[in-house]
């Protein structure tokens, strides 16, 4: 089975490592007080934390290992509007980097398979279909 390549894998990961540089700048785009981060294959914005915890599921599929927490901690205070310090974020930016040395060793089907099975859930449970996580 083929893998992803360390260059695709960094392309994959670009727009969660732009919104936590952003954030660690302080300039965030902000849609009704809520952290927003461009989703470029879409063209349209989401909530940082949503995304992350979109993130974070896959990863756990995917690399049952890691240690998520960081993620988690900075979408939780996201979602409830606390402020973040440089040390969560920078604890983000690395879990971000360990997950690059780790997909790079799963096959390309599994991600594609993990990615499918998140966003169905996703929809169903914004149909009401399923009890969200």
């Amino acid at each position: 089975m083929s893998r992803l390549t360390r260059r695709y894998v960094r392309l994959w990961l670009a727009p969660m490592r732009k919104a936590f540089s952003e954030m660690k700048t302080g300039e965030t785009d902000a849609i009704r007080g809520y952290a927003v981060t461009r989703i470029d294959h879409l063209d349209e914005y989401a909530r940082t934390d949503w995304a992350i915890n979109g993130f974070a599921a896959v990863m756990q599929r995917l690399l049952p290992h890691l240690d998520l927490a960081p993620l988690n901690r900075v979408s939780v205070k996201l979602a409830n509007g606390v402020p973040l310090c440089q040390r969560e974020l920078d604890a983000g930016l690395a879990v971000l980097s360990r997950t690059e040395d780790g997909l790079i060793r799963v096959p390309r089907q599994t991600i594609r398979d993990a990615v499918l099975i998140e966003q169905i859930g996703i929809e169903m449970a914004s149909l009401g279909i399923l009890e969200a996580a």
